[in-house]
């Protein structure tokens, strides 16, 4: 098993998280998207679910629907391991063959950094994962702190969380209040600045996705 040392910060406990990808059938779009909705009504409970968020991500520029998702985060994988044992994913796995084109794309990843602002209400985020070349891993692992300290200092972006999957693979889920929000984040000269710095690192593009938040909770 991948062990990646865990970074942790002053505003929550969160170190692991589940990166989740559910692709409806044509005709069930709205059927899952009341299904993300009532999420919160099924994670309400569950002490050791810090953030959830549910999310449908922007149709493609050819026409192709977007697909839905969930991104949700855990002090340890006791929590993480009950949250996939417990009432929300029991009714997604009954429901899967109905509303789903495939099988829930479920991801358990660790917490490289993060910032998460008490309280407040996201409507939109971005959607970011990438595979770094095997002999460059570590230094695109290490941006997390650069990247986090700089995110902290942000005041538009009340949620910024970077994970590992496995060893060469990462991705950022960043969650705003406005759309103005979320252009000034990905427009910002930090920004920027990583995405250029990392670009020799990278084994291929960084596949970015846009996206609306249906529904969330917050500890």
């Amino acid at each position: 098993m991948l062990h990646i040392p865990v970074t942790t910060n002053r505003e929550s406990a969160a170190k692991f998280a589940l990166d989740v990808v559910l692709t409806p059938q044509a005709d069930k779009i709205q059927a899952v998207h009341d299904f993300v909705k009532s999420g919160p009504s099924f994670v309400d409970t569950e002490p050791d679910t810090l953030h959830w968020f549910g999310f449908k991500t922007a149709d493609k520029p050819d026409g192709t629907p977007g697909v839905f998702g969930v991104f949700d985060t855990f002090p340890h994988e006791a929590g993480r391991g009950a949250h996939v044992g417990g009432a929300l994913a029991t009714a997604l796995f009954a429901n899967a063959e109905t509303l789903l084109s495939g099988p829930p794309q479920i991801a358990p990843v660790v917490l490289l950094g993060h910032k998460a602002t008490a309280g407040v209400g996201p409507t939109v985020g971005v959607r970011m994962t990438f595979s770094a070349k095997a002999e460059t891993a570590e230094q695109v692992r290490a941006l997390a702190n650069e990247r986090e300290a700089e995110v902290r200092n942000e005041p538009n972006v009340p949620y910024w969380y970077k994970f590992q999957k496995d060893a060469t693979a990462f991705g950022i889920v960043a969650l705003f209040r406005s759309e103005e929000e979320r252009s000034s984040h990905m427009g910002s000269p930090a920004t920027l600045r990583i995405r250029a710095k990392v670009e020799g690192w990278l084994d291929g593009p960084v596949d970015v996705s846009l996206f609306d938040v249906i529904a969330w909770k917050t500890s």
